[in-house]
C-alpha cells in the first residue's frame, strides 16, 4: 500500500536536496563561471 508519511518525508528530502545541489551550483558558478551546471544537474537523475 501506499505509504504517504514516508512519501512526505521522501518528497521534502527531494526538496532539501535540490535546494542543497542549486546552492553548490550557484556557489561553484560564482567561483568560475565557466563551470556547466547543467552537467552537475543531469548527473543527479535518477
Amino acid at each position: 500500500m501506499f505509504d504517504s508519511k514516508k512519501t512526505v518525508s521522501y518528497i521534502l528530502n527531494e526538496e532539501k536536496e535540490q535546494q542543497a545541489m542549486r546552492r553548490i551550483v550557484w556557489q561553484a558558478q560564482k567561483e568560475q563561471p565557466i563551470f556547466p551546471p547543467k552537467k552537475m544537474i543531469g548527473g543527479q537523475e535518477r
